[in-house]
C-alpha cells in the first residue's frame, strides 16, 4: 500500500476499493420486484372496482409493508407470505423458495373472514380509513397460539408483550389471509413527501452520482441476532 493514499487513509481495515463501471442487479432479479399491476391506467381501473369489494382493515404493520412493497422495498418478495413462509422464515431465515428474510411479511386479521376462495378483497389502511390495496384470497389459515408464541420467540427473542415487535405481531391475529396483491394504490403513512423514495429512485441515485463506493441498498429492517 503506498504511503499517503486514499485507501491508507481509510484505515487499514479496507485493503482497497475497486471502482465499478456497472451497479450489479437487484437480489435474485434483473429488476426489481413490485407487488401486482404497475401500470397507473390499469390501477385506477382496480382502485375504483375496489369501491365495491369486500374490505378488511389491514394491521399498522402490514399497511406499511404494503407501502415498503409499492416502493419495490421487499423486492424479491413476490407478495405477502403464507401462513408456513412465516414458518420458514422463523426457522430458515429463508421462505420455500430460498429469498433470505428475518421478519413475517403477512397478511394477518383476528377472526376468520367469511370469504369464498379466489375472492378480491379491498385493503383498508388502519389509520386513514382508505382502501390501498386489492388482494386475492387463495386460503386462510389459521395457527393456534402455541404456534404464534413459538414464532414471536423466534423473531423477537421473547414472548413478552412489552416488546414492540411481539405486541405487534401478536396483536396483528392468527388468521393469515393468504394469496397475491393486485394492485396497490397509496403509499400510506408517506404520503407525498419528498423525502420518501421508491428502490429503483434510490438507485438511479446512485448511478446518476456515480459513487459506486455504495456497497448494498438497504429497504427494510436490517437482519440482526437476539
Amino acid at each position: 500500500m503506498e504511503k499517503g493514499t486514499e485507501t491508507e487513509k481509510r484505515g487499514t481495515c479496507i485493503m482497497g476499493i475497486q471502482k465499478r463501471t456497472k451497479i450489479v442487479p437487484p437480489f435474485q432479479s434483473k429488476e426489481f420486484v413490485g407487488w401486482g399491476e404497475q401500470d397507473e391506467g390499469k390501477l385506477n381501473e382496480l382502485r375504483a372496482d375496489a369501491q365495491n369489494l369486500p374490505k378488511i382493515i389491514v394491521s399498522p404493520v402490514f399497511a406499511d409493508d404494503l407501502a415498503c412493497a409499492k416502493a419495490m422495498m421487499l423486492s424479491p418478495l413476490p407478495g405477502p407470505m403464507a401462513a408456513w413462509d412465516v414458518q420458514q422464515v422463523a426457522d430458515a431465515w429463508e421462505t420455500l423458495d430460498g429469498t433470505p428474510f428475518s421478519l413475517p411479511v403477512a397478511n394477518q386479521v383476528m377472526e376468520h373472514p367469511e370469504f369464498a376462495k379466489n375472492t378480491k378483497v379491498a385493503l383498508v389502511d388502519p389509520n386513514t380509513d382508505t382502501i390501498i390495496a386489492v388482494q386475492l384470497v387463495e386460503s386462510i389459515t389459521e395457527l393456534d397460539k402455541a404456534e404464534m408464541n413459538r414464532l414471536a420467540r423466534l423473531f423477537f427473542g421473547t414472548t413478552e408483550m412489552e416488546h414492540p415487535g411481539v405486541a405487534d405481531f401478536l396483536k396483528a391475529g392468527r388468521f393469515f389471509i393468504e394469496g397475491p396483491v393486485l394492485g396497490i394504490f397509496h403509499f400510506a403513512r408517506y404520503g407525498d413527501s419528498p423525502y420518501f423514495k421508491t428502490a429503483p429512485q434510490i438507485r438511479k441515485l446512485i448511478e446518476e452520482k456515480g459513487d459506486y463506493d455504495v456497497v448494498i441498498q438497504q429497504g427494510r429492517n436490517v437482519t440482526y441476532e437476539h
